[in-house]
């Protein structure tokens, strides 16, 4: 997520979606980590001009957000932090 390199590559591909699936968890609670995370995917959907879908675990304490963000990086939507939820969105 943090190297842009890869994402361009699928900019030069075209596509229609990204997803991102993480298994990114911690033992404590870091929200840090958790919004920096949540930042640089809105940060490639701009750059890319391309929707991302990101998946991630939820145990014990999730670093990484389960989200959907437009092209544009406004959050469509998210789900709860470190609770299991069900993500229903149209694409």
């Amino acid at each position: 997520m943090r190297f842009p390199e890869y994402f361009r590559e699928l900019y030069c591909q075209n596509t229609d979606l990204n997803v991102i699936l993480f298994y990114d968890v911690s033992d404590n609670n870091d929200t840090d980590r958790y919004n920096l995370l949540k930042t640089h995917l809105q940060t490639r959907a701009v750059e890319n001009i391309c929707p991302i879908l990101s998946v991630s675990s939820i145990a014990p304490f999730q670093t990484a957000s389960t989200m959907f963000v437009g092209k544009s990086g406004q959050i469509i939507i998210e789900c709860n932090r470190n609770h299991e939820n069900l993500m229903v969105c149209s694409f």
